[in-house]
C-alpha cells in the first residue's frame, strides 16, 4: 500500500530521474532496472496541536501530520497503518544498503566481534593490582576461555609488606557466560555488591535492554569452592545498597512514569508484599536513588534533578530511622560522602567560596551538616571541573576534567589537625585549596601524553585503607590500560594494557590521536574542542572521509573510547571525529549552559564549526562527512541536516529525540517533567514554545527539502542521506521520534533516507548487525564500495 502512489510520481518529478524520487540512489547505490521504490508513510495520522503559555494565556497552534503515530499501541486502527510502514521502511533499509554486497554486513560483524576487548591471560593466583581485599578474601574477575567474565573470590592474607599470601579455594560468586545463556545476550547485569559482613550479595539484571531491572541476592560459597546459590528476588529495581549487616536491602523503584520516586526496604528471604515503603518523592522533576558512603556508615537518600538537589542520611545499621536533611533542595546540586567523622560534599553551590562554575568540595560535622556549616576545602579555577572524589584513609582523590577537557587526578591530604583542611604537602597547582597558601597542598596527577585523550573509568576502590588508587582508560586505539596511583606518593603505575587484537591485522602504530582547538562559526563563539583519530599517513587535503560524533546535552563528556566498528572504518580509509560542542561537560558548567534551553541551536553550531575547521585544516570535506549523534546527539545532527545540508555527505541518528514539541507538551510521558531544567517548559514561557519550534527537525524537514528544490530540474538534492534507528521498548526515546522524521522527511520526496526499528530492544539496545549496517550506510554516503 505504500510502496507506489501519485504522489510517488509528482516527487519523482520534482527531484529527478526516478520514478519515485529514488535517481539519485539508483546511482550511487548501484540499483539495477528492478529497484524497489521507497516506502511512502501512511496518511491519515494528522492532527492540529495547540499550546497554550500559562500566565500569558498565548496560544499557538500547529499541524501535525504524523501526530497519531505515538497511539500505535493504544489505538488498532493507527497499527494497521504505521506497524506495516515501520516494517516495509526496516526492509527498505536493509535490501538497499546491502545491495550487492554479498556476506559484507556478516564478514564485518565477524570483524567486529574478533576486535572486542579481551583481557590479557590472567596468571593463577591474579595479580595484586587486580584483587579487591574485604574481610580475609580477595575479589576478582577472571576470564573464561570463551571469554566470559567471572567474578570470583578466595581467601588471603596481607602481610605487612603488603605482600597478598594465598590461602584456600576459588570459589565463583557470578559467571556472566552462564548469565548470558540464561538471560540472552542484550541482558545487562550491574557489578555485584558485596554485605557488609561478606555472607551475601546483590546484582541486577536488565533483560532485554530495556531498563527494568530485577535484583538478585545469592549467598557467598561455603568456602569449598563451590558456586553461589540465589536466594532472593525482588522486581523493578532502579537503585539498591545493602542495610545493616546482610539481613536487608533498601531499595527505589520506578512509578508509571518511569521516575524512580519510592524508597522501599525488603527484608531477605520474605516476600516482596511485605515491603515497607519508606518515602515517595511527589516532584516529577525529581529522581530518587540511595547510595552508601564508602565506609559503610551512612546511606544517602537523594532526590536530584538536573539542576537541584536534596540529600539526606541516615546511619546504615538503622535505616528505619528518621534521617537528617543536609540542605532542602534549591537552585545547586550537591552529593554527599562520609570520612572520619566528617561528612564532605561536592557541591554547585557558591556560597561558600567563589571562582568556580561547577563542583567544589566543602566539608561539615556528621552532626551538623547544614549549609551554615560548610567549609571550603577546594576549589577549581574557571574551565576546571571536579567531577567525582574518593575518600581514603591517605587522602581525597578528586576526579578533575581540566581546561583542556582531560581527566586527571588531584591527590588532597588531610590536616592531622583538621580534617577538614589539608596539608601544605604537595607541589603547587592550579586548583586553589584551603590551606596555608593558595593551590598548596594538592599533586597532580595526569596521564601520560598520547594516553590522556581517553575515556576514564574508576575501578570500585571500596576499601578506605587501601593504599592506592585504580583506574582504567580506554582510548580510540586501544581497548584498556589499567593504572594505578600511590597514594602515599602520588606516583602513577601502568599495570596493564589490553591491545587492539582481531582480524585482518590493524596496526596501531599507523595511527595518532590529537585534540584540536576549531574557530567558532562567529568571533563571538568559543573555539570548539575536536578529537580526530586518523591515520599518520592522511595527506591532509580534504580527501579523506570521516564519521564524526556528536552528543552535547546534559552537561555529559563525550570521551573518546575503544569501539571496534572505529576500527573497521580507519582500517578502510576513514577517519574518526568527536565534536565536544557545548551542551555537554567537557569545558564546565559554562559549556553545558551555552548548549541547553534557549541556547540549544548552540550545539548545531559547534558540530558546523567543527566540521569548517576540519575543512580547513584538511582532514576531511563536508562532502566527505558522516555524522553520527545518539538520543540527544541526534537533534544537533538532524539540526544541521535541515539548516545546513551542504554540511553533511550522511546522518546517523541512533534513537534520537527529535519529537521535543510532543513530548515536551504531555506531562503523561515518560521523564518529561524531569526534562524541563534541560529543554525549557514550553507552556510555562512564550518565547520557549517560539524557540522549540524554531528548531524542531521535524516541523522544518519538509522546508529544508522545499528551499532546495523549487527551482531544481535535476536529481541532486543537497540533503543529506538520513539513516535513523527505533527501539520499540525505548522508554527514553519513544519509537516515533525518529519515525515522524523519516516520514517527514520520505514525504517531502527524500528517497534517500532510511529507518531500521527493532523489536526487542531499549534505548542502549546494541547488536552486531546494525553496527554493521552503519558502517554500509557510511562507504555508501560517500560513494565507496562495500569491501
Amino acid at each position: 500500500a505504500y510502496m507506489v502512489s501519485s504522489r510517488a510520481m509528482v516527487v519523482g518529478r520534482l527531484v529527478g530521474r526516478g520514478r519515485c524520487g529514488a535517481g539519485q540512489w539508483r546511482s550511487l547505490f548501484g540499483w539495477g532496472s528492478g529497484a524497489t521504490c521507497p516506502p511512502q508513510p501512511p496518511s491519515g495520522l494528522g492532527e492540529d496541536v495547540a499550546a497554550t503559555v500559562r500566565g500569558t494565556g498565548k496560544t499557538t497552534t500547529w499541524h501535525d501530520p504524523f501526530a497519531r503515530m505515538r497511539w500505535m499501541d493504544e489505538e488498532p486502527a493507527v497499527k494497521q497503518l504505521v506497524k506495516p510502514w515501520l516494517e516495509a521502511e526496516t526492509a527498505y533499509a536493509q535490501k538497499t544498503l546491502t545491495a550487492g554486497a554479498g556476506t559484507f554486513i556478516q564478514r564485518v560483524a565477524t570483524e567486529m566481534a574478533s576486535r572486542a576487548p579481551t583481557p590479557p591471560p590472567r596468571a593463577d593466583p591474579p595479580a595484586a593490582h587486580l584483587l579487591e581485599i574485604h574481610l580475609g578474601y580477595a575479589y576478582y574477575r577472571t576470564e573464561h576461555d570463551q571469554g566470559w567474565g567471572i567474578d570470583c573470590r578466595r581467601k588471603v592474607a596481607v602481610a605487612p609488606s603488603g605482600a597478598v599470601e594465598w590461602d584456600g579455594q576459588e570459589e565463583v560468586l557470578l559467571d556472566y557466560g552462564t548469565l548470558e545463556g540464561e538471560l540472552g545476550p542484550l541482558a545487562d547485569v550491574t557489578p555485584l555488591k558485596l554485605s557488609s559482613d561478606g555472607r551475601r550479595f546483590a546484582y541486577s539484571v536488565d533483560h532485554t535492554a530495556t531498563e527494568e531491572y530485577t535484583l538478585h541476592i545469592a549467598e557467598v560459597p561455603n568456602g569449598h569452592g563451590g558456586g553461589a546459590s540465589r536466594i532472593d528476588a525482588v522486581d523493578n529495581v532502579w537503585s539498591f545498597q545493602w542495610a545493616g549487616q546482610s539481613d536487608r536491602i533498601i531499595y527505589t523503584r520506578r512509578d508509571d512514569k518511569l521516575r524512580p520516586s519510592q524508597l522501599w526496604i525488603h527484608t531477605i528471604g520474605q516476600p516482596q508484599a511485605s515491603d515497607v515503603l519508606l518515602r515517595v518523592e511527589p516532584d516529577d522533576r525529581f529522581f530518587l536513588d540511595v547510595g552508601k558512603t564508602k565506609d559503610d556508615v551512612l546511606l544517602t537518600i537523594n532526590s536530584h534533578s538536573k539542576l537541584a538537589s536534596e540529600v539526606s542520611v541516615v546511619r546504615a545499621e538503622s535505616p528505619t530511622d528518621p534521617p537528617i536533611m543536609v540542605h532542602p533542595r534549591g537552585e545547586f546540586q550537591y552529593f554527599v560522602e562520609h570520612h572520619n567523622g566528617t561528612v564532605f560534599i561536592l557541591t554547585t553551590a557558591d556560597v561558600v567560596g567563589g571562582g568556580s562554575d561547577g563542583f567544589k568540595l566543602v566539608s561539615a560535622p556528621i552532626g551538623d551538616p547544614r549549609m551554615s556549616q560548610w567549609k571550603s576545602v577546594c576549589t577549581p579555577p574557571l574551565g576546571s571541573r571536579i567531577e567525582d572524589a574518593d575518600f581514603f584513609d591517605a587522602c581525597v582523590v578528586l576526579h578533575v576534567r581540566n581546561a583542556h577537557g582531560l581527566r586527571e587526578f588531584l591527590l588532597v591530604r588531610y590536616d592531622d589537625n583538621d580534617a577538614t583542611r589539608v596539608m601544605p604537602s604537595g607541589p603547587e597547582t592550579e586548583v586553589s585549596v584551603n590551606a596555608p597558601a593558595w593551590g598548596v597542598g594538592t599533586q597532580r596527577v595526569t596521564l601520560p601524553a598520547g594516553a590522556d585523550i581517553a575515556a576514564v573509568a574508576p575501578h570500585a576502590n571500596s576499601d578506605p585503607k587501601a593504599s592506592s588508587f585504580r583506574f582504567s582508560s580506554s582510548t580510540p586505539l586501544t581497548p584498556n590500560v589499567e593504572w594505578e596511583i600511590i597514594l602515599a606518593s602520588g606516583v602513577l603505575q601502568q599495570l596493564e594494557t589490553w591491545p587492539c587484537v582481531g582480524s585482518p591485522h590493524f596496526a596501531v602504530s599507523n595511527y595518532t590521536t590529537e585534540q584540536l582547538m576549531v574557530p567558532g562559526r562567529t568571533p563571538d563563539d568559543p573555539d570548539v574542542p575536536v578529537t580526530v583519530v586518523s591515520s599518520k599517513a592522511n595527506p591532509k587535503t580534504g580527501t579523506t572521509p570521516m564519521l564524526l560524533c556528536v552528543y552535547g546535552a546534559y552537561g555529559e563528556s563525550l570521551d573518546p573510547n575503544f569501539d571496534p566498528a572505529h576500527i573497521c572504518l580507519l582500517r578502510r580509509g576513514w577517519s574518526i571525529g568527536f565534536c565536544h560542542a557545548r551542551g555537554g561537560g567537557e569545558l564546565g558548567q559554562a559549556w553545558h549552559n551555552g548548549g541547553r534551553g534557549l541556547l540549544k541551536g548552540n550545539t548545531a553550531r559547534d558540530l558546523h564549526a567543527a566540521i569548517t575547521g576540519l575543512h580547513d585544516l584538511g582532514y576531511t570535506s563536508p562532502h566527505r562527512v558522516v555524522c553520527r549523534g545518539i538520543s540527544a546527539g541526534g537533534l544537533a545532527v538532524a539540526m544541521l541536516c535541515n539548516q545546513h545540508p551542504e554540511m553533511l555527505a550522511g546522518a546517523i541518528l541512533k534513537v534520537p529525540y527529535l519529537d521535543m514539541m510532543t513530548s515536551l507538551l504531555d506531562h503523561t510521558l515518560p521523564l518529561t517533567v524531569h526534562e524541563h531544567d534541560e529543554w525549557g517548559d514550553p507552556v510555562a514561557n512564550d518565547a520557549t514554545l517560539e524557540y522549540l519550534l524554531q528548531i524542531c527537525p521535524i516541523r522544518n524537514a519538509a522546508a529544508s527539502l522545499r528551499n532546495q528544490t523549487a527551482d531544481s530540474t535535476s536529481a541532486d538534492i543537497l540533503h543529506p542521506h538520513v539513516l535513523a534507528t527505533a527501539a520499540m521498548l525505548d522508554e527514553r526515546v519513544q519509537f516515533w521520534h525518529p519515525a515522524k522524521y523519516i516520514a517527514a522527511l520520505r514525504a517531502a520526496g527524500h528517497a534517500n533516507a532510511f529507518l531500521l526499528t527493532t523489536d526487542d530492544t531499549g534505548h542502549f539496545g546494541r547488536t552486531a548487525e546494525a553496527d554493521a549496517l552503519e558502517i554500509a550506510f557510511c562507504l555508501r554516503s560517500v560513494g565507496q564500495p562495500l569491501r
